[in-house]
């Protein structure tokens, strides 16, 4: 379905675009925002229950299907690849 959206997005023209695109995610977040909070707190509830032998695999697994979903987004990118809290370290600074 989300296919279909996008191509929808993207054969408007480019002047529309952006006007579509906050169109369809009005439309779209109020349905799907409650689906995703309850799958990500049952993730959660769940997550501690795993066996550590098994928990590599597990989040191996999560990392595969999840990623390429989360990722996308330039503002969980960013968060994830460089986290603010996390020093920049060169080869001029060092870390005490």
């Amino acid at each position: 379905m989300l296919d279909q959206v996008e191509l929808g997005i993207r054969s408007a023209p480019s002047g529309d675009r952006l006007e579509a695109e906050q169109r369809v995610i009005r439309e779209l977040s109020q349905p799907m925002l409650p689906v995703i909070d309850n799958l990500f707190a049952r993730f959660e509830q769940i997550a501690p229950s795993i066996d550590p032998e098994l928990a590599p695999a597990h989040r191996a697994y999560m990392k595969r299907q999840l990623h390429p979903l989360i990722l996308c987004s330039p503002f969980a990118y960013r968060t994830y690849a460089k986290p603010l809290a996390m020093p920049v370290i060169t080869k001029w600074s060092t870390c005490s």
